[in-house]
């Protein structure tokens, strides 16, 4: 099926329906098209920056995801019908293992852009993980060899 050009709110039932080849978010019902493939440069600081949270994160309970996976926000305890937010963060850190489905992650990442990844400088923090600081130059020094 392919995605509806109907002007109206969807579900993520709706959105399993639809062609896997299209990549959409849903965000508060409405459909927005995702951009075509990333650049190899953007790809390539995903890539470090995934290995430096895999790292990171080897001796915790934390998992680290990276698009496309099909994050389901606000979505515990709802049911498909009910889940009107989904997106495909670059990046995403799941400690909590009740969150993660075959399908991706019912409910915020522990890690999301919207819930407190901090830039200051050449170096990005987050606040749930105190301890982990990230020298961006680092990781572009690695990207740029």
């Amino acid at each position: 099926m392919a995605i509806p050009n109907e002007e109206r709110k969807y579900s993520y039932a709706d959105y399993l329906m639809w062609d896997e080849g299209e990549r959409v978010e849903l965000i508060d019902g409405e459909i927005f098209n995702m951009s075509l493939a990333p650049s190899r440069h953007h790809q390539r600081v995903l890539g470090e920056l995934s290995r430096a949270f895999s790292t990171f994160l080897q001796s915790a309970e934390c998992e680290v995801y990276f698009a496309p996976f099909d994050v389901r926000l606000f979505a515990e305890d709802k049911k498909d019908a009910d889940i009107d937010n989904v997106v495909q963060p670059d990046l995403s850190v799941v400690c909590d293992k009740d969150k993660l489905v075959d399908k991706g992650c019912n409910g915020s990442p522990d890690k999301y852009e919207l819930q407190g990844v901090f830039t200051e400088e050449d170096t990005v923090s987050v606040h749930i993980l105190p301890e982990l600081t990230l020298n961006l130059n680092d990781i572009f020094d690695t990207i740029d060899s």
